[in-house]
């Protein structure tokens, strides 16, 4: 009985870590749509900095929204390579980010965000 609870424990502990509901790497080449992330924090787990990286290419501007302290725009084009925010946070609550194509019409931009 003992060795059951033991794998189950573990089995959950692995789930929980594999979902990373509190981190996303993605790479968007589609851009006739607007594309919503929200990062949750884990109940039990110490946060103490959001990072938001964006690298890559757009042929025009692009929008990228998140609503940490309010709401906060950055406006971006051509080539990228940057790390926008890295600021404190103690896992207040979730955090939307909003990735808008605005003008942009093609291109790849990765998207590294966690809290």
């Amino acid at each position: 009985m003992k060795k059951t609870i033991n794998i189950l424990v573990h089995c959950a502990f692995a789930l929980m870590i594999s979902c990373n509901k509190d981190k996303i790497n993605m790479t968007i080449l589609d851009f006739s749509k607007t594309e919503e992330i929200i990062l949750e924090p884990y109940k039990f787990k110490p946060y103490a900095m959001f990072k938001l990286r964006v690298k890559g290419y757009s042929n025009d501007t692009i929008r990228i929204n998140y609503n940490l302290y309010g709401n906060s725009n950055f406006f971006l084009c051509g080539k990228v390579d940057t790390l926008l925010v890295s600021t404190d946070y103690y896992g207040e609550g979730p955090v939307k980010l909003i990735l808008d194509p605005y003008k942009a019409t093609k291109g790849s931009i990765k998207i590294d965000a966690d809290l």
